[in-house]
């Protein structure tokens, strides 16, 4: 009898599942379980979705924008997505079933500039003194000093405006018992009075003083502010802070936001750890951290604690470092071109603006943030969450990001996550090159270029360079994927889908249109918030779509993204947010 030698992978398949077959039959019955009976299998074995969603319109948001009926969920993740008979399938007697009725399902929105901790006005700085004169804002310190115990710090915030104008001997007519530090509305500038002044550390740069006395002012910038910021002024309670927090996660999930992305410093960290601790958080954080903010001994603090981009979890992860932007906001925006005109109430800086960095001191490489950058890079962390609005401050960041990347080949590092630069309303078509060489994920924002009353930018610089704001369409035609950011906690503005109106759209609240040739399609403006901002993050193998295996964030929408006029898009209700497969936000149930 001739021998024959089984070559044929097909064949050696079918003997593979006849044996297989065989064994299951002795086990659970003749072939039942090979033909969907399953017996006595544990539990375990056997998982159906934990809920579905079905007689809908889909949009998974992917890169092919696939539109489906339905999906399914299980473990807290994408499962299957098809249509409304096949996923009806994967249910089981504990499903949670939810019939659409033709609503809209979209990913959950990724706000790549979403100042929560700010927005619920918890920090470690105190209450907002009215100042309405200098005088009287004397007289509402010595009131706070007189009930703040000797020695304690007394902490408040006043505009920009009028701290420029502060020194310290007049706030020594508040207190010379306490430091005092007055910090404006936008931080980083801070007065102090002499108590203050003694709580530095010598040879600080930053302590501004008097160009003809030599003596100090009280005016504090640049690293100076960064160690009174950071290490001088005291922590509050955080555990008293947290239901705040997470309220504010409840009330913008009612806005479909399932991600929040900004930078922190190390007490808002320690906010969301706590939350995290506890198995309190409801919406997924990203943050750039901000020890590198300000920090005259970076360097060391890098060796210190090693490179933590991308450390933690689905729920919370660092995402890079954050240093003071190359520019300031409104009126101070550094750019190329000069103001044509001064609004009254601005600072009195240079007429093109406010470069931030310049101002921190003489040499751009040793003094400044760009300095804080490139050790960033060296020591292989992302740079993210960094305002830089004006073209000149693009132009600064982005030579300090060329810089970064190439340090970071020193110590062969490796950049895990993009570097970001957020805002962008100037961008040039040069800068969207360089963007694209980097691999720079910009964050644009454009509630606050044209979205909403531009009249203050047309006063300052003109109609014609208005119309070459947010240049999205370049953006996305040079192969660059912008995310897209609120940066404010306004309602509707706070919404995904009042800014993606504004980009299809690009009206402003008047209904005047800005740049035409810049509008893009609600396709691409919901993947700013999507698809491309899970870039921004890091998190594009988890996030951003709809997919299986993805985690199982999602928004549904009672109306129809894809249908409705464009100028409508704002007016469609968010009326369920998912997060992780949990119900944060049902408009019904939460009536």
């Amino acid at each position: 009898m001739k021998a024959y030698v089984l070559s044929n992978p097909c064949l050696r398949l079918i003997l593979s599942v006849l044996a297989i077959a065989s064994l299951l039959s002795v086990v659970n019955g003749p072939l039942g379980l090979l033909f969907g009976q399953t017996g006595d299998l544990p539990p375990e074995v056997l998982h159906y979705a934990d809920m579905i969603v079905y007689n809908g319109k889909v949009l998974t948001a992917d890169d092919d924008f696939t539109v489906a009926e339905a999906l399914a969920v299980r473990d807290g993740k994408f499962l299957a997505v098809g249509d409304s008979s096949r996923i009806q399938r994967m249910a089981g007697p504990n499903t949670r079933q939810i019939d659409l009725q033709g609503k809209t399902v979209i990913p959950g929105i990724i706000d790549t500039h979403f100042h929560l901790d700010r927005y619920i006005g918890l920090n470690q700085v105190g209450p907002s003194l009215k100042w309405e004169t200098e005088e009287a804002g004397i007289e509402e310190l010595k009131a706070l000093a007189a009930q703040t115990p000797p020695g304690e710090w007394v902490v408040v915030r006043i505009s920009r405006t009028d701290i420029y104008n502060v020194t310290r001997q007049e706030l020594d007519q508040a207190s010379t018992r306490h430091p005092i530090a007055l910090i404006s509305s936008l931080g980083d500038e801070y007065a102090v009075n002499s108590e203050g002044l003694k709580r530095f550390p010598p040879g600080l740069s930053g302590l501004q003083k008097d160009p003809d006395t030599g003596e100090y002012t009280g005016q504090v910038r640049g690293f100076a502010s960064g160690v009174l910021d950071y290490e001088l002024i005291p922590w509050p309670n955080i555990a008293e802070q947290l239901p705040h927090y997470r309220k504010a996660m409840l009330d913008y999930a009612k806005a479909g936001m399932t991600t929040t992305v900004h930078r922190a410093r190390g007490m808002v960290f320690s906010a969301y750890r706590e939350l995290w601790l506890r198995d309190q958080l409801t919406m997924r954080v990203r943050l750039g951290h901000e020890i590198a903010r300000l920090n005259p001994n970076l360097e060391a603090m890098f060796k210190r604690v090693g490179n933590l981009t991308g450390f933690g979890d689905d729920w919370l992860k660092i995402i890079g470092v954050s240093p003071v932007p190359p520019d300031g906001a409104g009126s101070l925006v550094w750019t190329s071109q000069r103001q044509l005109r001064r609004l009254a109430d601005a600072p009195s800086v240079s007429p093109y603006g406010q470069d931030l960095w310049g101002m921190m001191g003489e040499d751009l490489e040793k003094d400044t943030e760009f300095r804080s950058v490139v050790l960033a890079g060296k020591y292989g962390w992302s740079v993210n969450t960094l305002h830089s609005a004006g073209d000149a401050a693009n132009d600064q960041a982005l030579l300090a990001y060329e810089k970064a990347l190439e340090a970071s080949k020193e110590l062969g590092m490796t950049i895990s996550i993009p570097y970001g630069l957020d805002h962008g309303s100037m961008i040039t078509p040069e800068q969207i090159k360089k963007m694209k060489e980097l691999g720079v994920i910009p964050s644009l924002y454009v509630a606050n270029s044209i979205g909403r009353d531009p009249s203050r930018a047309i006063y300052l610089y003109g109609a014609d360079a208005v119309n070459r704001f947010t240049p999205t369409r370049s953006l996305i035609e040079a192969g660059v994927r912008p995310a897209g950011e609120s940066d404010t906690d306004r309602w509707p503005y706070i919404t995904a889908l009042w800014n993606i109106e504004k980009y299809v759209t690009r009206t402003d609240e008047k209904g005047r249109v800005w740049g035409q040739n810049e509008a893009i399609t609600r396709e691409q403006g919901l993947l700013m918030f999507t698809n491309w901002a899970a870039y921004y993050t890091g998190d594009e193998k988890i996030l951003g779509t709809i997919e299986p295996q993805k985690l199982a964030d999602f928004v549904v929408l009672d109306g129809d993204f894809m249908g409705v006029a464009a100028e409508d898009i704002s007016e469609i209700p968010v009326v369920m947010t998912v997060v992780g497969a949990k119900i944060v936000f049902d408009a019904e149930r939460d009536r």
